[in-house]
């Protein structure tokens, strides 16, 4: 949901606080569609691209340390990209 975190930012901003020093989690989750795509279109090339994901995920693990998991969510091509496909595939039956 684009600009979703800025809104909730803006309207519930006094509801935004800092992580304490050494905060530990059971589970860490990352939804790394997000992360993929900021650091893809900022990025020069490929390998550039996974310098920038895996320090954007390292800096989230140096502030909160998880206990037992880590969760990377990947869940498959953006909306958009999927209504193209299923027009070449339209277009090609």
């Amino acid at each position: 949901m684009p600009g979703f975190s800025t809104w909730l930012r803006k309207e519930f901003g006094d509801a935004y606080c800092g992580v304490p020093d050494k905060y530990a989690a059971d589970v860490l989750c990352f939804d790394m569609n997000s992360i993929v795509h900021t650091q893809l279109r900022r990025s020069k090339n490929e390998s550039h691209a996974f310098v920038r994901i895996f320090r954007q995920l390292h800096a989230t693990m140096r502030v909160v340390r998880p206990r037992q998991h880590v969760l990377l969510a990947l869940d498959g091509p953006a909306p958009l990209a999927k209504a193209v496909g299923a027009k070449c595939v339209e277009a090609g039956a």
